[in-house]
């Protein structure tokens, strides 16, 4: 009984996680030292999403990386019609999009809605771009892992493109 009584207390008095905290949970930003991860901060613009909220749209300009602090994000491809969208992933808190917008400003490839009251952190790619030619080594501590979540996604999706058409891929599946 007591110990569920200091739990309950405990919960109360421990603080949230800070940024730095849920940023150290995502391999990108898992290297980089404490002064390096208080450069990064600098350049986190928080937002929040009310649930059905558009975050981006398939086709707008990729603007910024978002990391979800709360709530889920749904990524989906648009149909014809608003009934034919496919939803492709769900992410919750701790998970990361639009990270291509980081490397080039192409067209988003998918539209990302809030699927509930959603908070999340975002690094616009002029504001990395800088910070990067400032201090390079936070860029080459974070490109690395960023190349390889990329690589990890496209094999994802030329496994579905292969499973779906029964065609060899493209990219190499090693």
């Amino acid at each position: 009984m007591a110990s569920a009584i200091w739990s309950s207390i405990k919960s109360l008095i421990t603080p949230p996680s800070t940024l730095q905290d849920v940023f150290r949970e995502l391999p990108l930003f898992d290297q980089l030292s404490q002064r390096q991860m208080k450069e990064v901060e600098r350049i986190v613009h928080q937002r929040t999403y009310r649930a059905g909220e558009v975050i981006f749209h398939s086709g707008d300009t990729g603007v910024a990386l978002y990391v979800l602090l709360a709530g889920e994000v749904k990524i989906v491809l648009p149909g014809e019609t608003s009934d034919e969208d496919l939803e492709v992933a769900r992410l919750s808190a701790g998970e990361l999009f639009g990270e291509l917008a980081l490397l080039d400003s192409s067209p988003r490839s998918a539209t990302a809605v809030a699927a509930t009251p959603t908070e999340a952190a975002a690094i616009a790619r002029p504001d990395w771009i800088d910070l990067i030619h400032r201090q390079p080594g936070i860029g080459v501590a974070i490109l690395l892992p960023l190349a390889q979540l990329l690589a990890v996604r496209l094999r994802a999706a030329n496994r579905m493109t292969s499973e779906e058409s029964k065609q060899p891929v493209l990219a190499e599946e090693s």
